[in-house]
């Protein structure tokens, strides 16, 4: 009985399909793991696949010049909430954070990638056995500077690297470690609550700032008629100065310092430069 339920415990599969792995491997708990994972991690993800997976978890790591910052799917949030799958993020985070490519990655290249002797598709098949929901690897995001480091912040945390939220940012400057860390995590916490789109003006799409300005003109229409076109044309660079300060994070009001100051005026006079951020959360 003891070894049905160290084997229960071990891999969180039902008592039923626990005993039909010790009498198919001699009561052997190592090959009764893998029974299951050949057996019943298969046909539990043959039952839940296709069903809707919005919950879950985002991780981040980060290790000075590389930071890792991923999406995991559930189904549900008591699920997504569960040891079982924030440690699954966690792997599936250091697994991408020691990956060699400094780009999204396919979660097909991701699933071959081992942590202390378990690869993400194992570590997601003994998730999917435990758990019984559909689970996914929505993004993984590995990421490495040429300058400064990286810093993390994971909101809505339930594990040490993973909650509901996170941002990571890449920071330089000619300062301390110290102070690239103190004012990338406060910058990181900033990018979790107010959410902006692009770094700064500079970086929005040509076809995004077209699209503001026809959306801008038709609003102000009654108001620009008979006015001369420069005059016209100083309102809606005026108007697009407040587009951009919703949407661009160095044009953003800091939500963490304060008396609110915009963020490159903060990170100026801290001598602090912003190269790149990051943000996931969940449905977003």
């Amino acid at each position: 009985m003891s070894v049905l339920k160290d084997l229960r415990s071990k891999s969180g599969a039902p008592m039923v399909e626990c005993k039909k792995a010790l009498e198919s491997s001699d009561n052997d708990i190592d090959a009764a793991v893998e029974w299951l994972r050949k057996h019943g991690a298969a046909k539990t993800s043959s039952k839940v696949a296709g069903r809707e997976a919005q919950e879950g978890l985002v991780g981040v790591l980060t290790a000075g010049k590389s930071a890792a910052i991923v999406q995991v799917a559930s189904e549900t949030d008591f699920a997504g909430r569960s040891k079982a799958f924030s440690d699954l993020v966690e792997h599936i985070t250091s697994a991408t954070l020691q990956s060699s490519l400094a780009s999204e990655i396919d979660s097909k290249d991701l699933m071959s990638i081992a942590v202390d002797g378990k690869t993400v598709e194992e570590a997601m098949e003994d998730a999917i056995l435990s758990i019984r929901e559909n689970l996914k690897v929505k993004s993984a995001l590995s990421c490495v500077a040429d300058d400064g480091l990286w810093v993390g912040y994971v909101h809505g945390r339930v594990s040490d690297a993973a909650g509901s939220a996170a941002a990571i940012v890449n920071v330089s400057g000619d300062v301390s470690e110290q102070v690239l860390q103190e004012v990338g995590k406060k910058l990181a916490m900033h990018v979790v609550a107010a959410r902006p789109l692009f770094m700064n003006p500079e970086s929005v799409p040509d076809d995004v700032v077209a699209k503001e300005t026809e959306i801008l003109r038709e609003q102000i229409a009654e108001t620009i008629k008979n006015k001369p076109p420069d005059i016209v044309e100083k309102i809606i660079a005026g108007k697009l100065r407040k587009y951009y300060e919703t949407v661009c994070l160095t044009e953003q009001a800091h939500m963490i310092l304060e008396g609110n100051p915009k963020v490159k005026k903060s990170l100026k006079e801290q001598g602090v430069k912003l190269i790149r951020f990051e943000f996931k959360g969940l449905h977003h």
